[in-house]
């Protein structure tokens, strides 16, 4: 009785130790062999070089993950959504409130009609707090969204926004109540 309670255990013990054993040895000769085959391509000269310097491409390891035949290329006139510093309103928000509920002239046409709401502007600071390629992009009615427009477009400079301290174009959404509401 001992002796079959035995090879139990000890068939029992083996399964439990080699299955597990085998199946990682095969599993890391499987990977590095197909890690070696895509080593070959990753380690291949670039063409491109920008003053003796090697331009990176995608062919090499970016973020962790290798990826191929494109180069990586930094668009300077994008416009971020987020950054580390936004775009701020000469004097800061109570300024932006104040002077959108000074200047904003309520259409005769909206107010006959009693059309209230938010007109959801969005527009672009550049890179010297000018506004640039302002846009409705949810209106209300024809008037009001002119209106929003209008004053957007008289806006004075913001002050730019940066990233990695670098002054950059920063996309701003912007809602523009009507009738407007005197917030001093």
């Amino acid at each position: 009785m001992i002796c079959r309670a035995h090879k139990y255990c000890s068939s029992w013990h083996t399964g439990v130790f080699f299955v597990p054993l085998f199946m990682l040895i095969f599993t890391v000769s499987g990977l590095s062999k197909s890690y070696l085959a895509d080593s070959s391509a990753v380690n291949k000269t670039p063409k491109e070089t920008r003053n003796g310097i090697r331009l990176p491409t995608l062919e090499d390891d970016v973020g962790g993950v290798i990826r191929r035949n494109e180069t990586i290329v930094q668009d300077h006139n994008l416009a971020y959504n987020f950054v580390e510093k936004m775009p701020t309103f000469p004097g800061g928000d109570k300024n932006l409130r104040r002077y959108i509920a000074k200047n904003t002239h309520y259409p005769k046409h909206a107010k006959e009609k009693i059309i209230t709401g938010r007109v959801m502007v969005q527009f672009i600071v550049d890179k010297t707090g000018k506004l640039i390629e302002p846009k409705v992009v949810r209106g209300i009615e024809q008037e009001c969204d002119k209106e929003a427009l209008r004053l957007i477009k008289n806006m004075p400079r913001w002050i730019p926004g940066k990233q990695d301290g670098h002054i950059v174009k920063v996309r701003i959404l912007l809602p523009i109540s009507f009738p407007p509401h005197d917030n001093n």
